[in-house]
């Protein structure tokens, strides 16, 4: 879809004769081959409707990736920002955070339940350096398991971690609140009550919380709607 925006209106056999490239190459692409940095160059130098060089790059490397799409990439635009900024508050260099993820990976079960979901371990996944800097420069993508780990590394949920809340600490799934006899209004009085007995500073934690609660629930309807697409 990429190589089509910058393709604009020109046959391909123009676009091929423009980039500098053969039209075997180009119709390689277009199935899907993974193309060299200085085809790539070729291609960005003639692009049209305002392709650049970076988006080549990052869509060309993800294209063997499980699951990739246009969409689900919207998912993880936060991620690399957040994880660079978990780093830096830890302190933790890239050499610091390999050796944390290894360390968790092999003491996790191939399966296990994270907040209500089951998270299937990749198998022989081994950290590097170069994973790191994938994640960070947005070249790769973190899977369910991978996502899973980051998350136990740091304590911060699924949600904090890819931009869906604020609040860092995954929410409470231990507390129950049994209202089937309280009407909506009575549970507005009730909530009220409780919420001015309150300290200034959980009232505002209150807040967040269910500000984060009502993001939650508006990204878990924006995948369903992609799903049922």
């Amino acid at each position: 879809m990429l190589l089509l925006d910058a393709q604009g209106k020109r046959t391909r056999k123009e676009f091929a004769l423009e980039c500098g490239i053969s039209y075997s190459t180009l119709m390689r692409l277009y199935e899907g081959d993974t193309p060299s940095i200085k085809t790539l160059k070729k291609i960005a130098k003639c692009a049209q409707n305002h392709i650049t060089f970076e988006d080549l790059v990052t869509e060309a490397y993800l294209l063997n990736l499980p699951h990739h799409s246009h969409e689900n990439r919207f998912y993880f635009t936060h991620f690399s920002s957040r994880l660079r900024d978990l780093m830096e508050e830890e302190s933790y260099s890239t050499k610091d955070l390999v050796v944390l993820l290894n360390y968790l990976s092999q003491s996790l079960d191939d399966t296990e339940m994270h907040y209500g979901i089951e998270i299937s371990k990749a198998s022989n996944r081994h950290y590097t350096e170069r994973v790191i800097y994938n994640f960070l420069m947005e070249f790769e993508q973190p899977t369910l398991s991978d996502l899973n780990i980051i998350c136990q590394t740091f304590d911060v949920s699924f949600d904090y971690l890819l931009g869906v809340t604020d609040i860092k600490t995954p929410f409470v799934q231990s507390v129950i609140f049994c209202s089937n006899d309280l009407s909506d209004s009575e549970l507005e009085q009730e909530f009220m009550k409780n919420y001015k007995q309150l300290p200034q500073a959980d009232r505002h934690y209150l807040f967040a919380l269910s500000k984060a609660l009502i993001d939650h629930y508006e990204y878990l309807r924006r995948i369903e709607d992609l799903l049922n697409k």
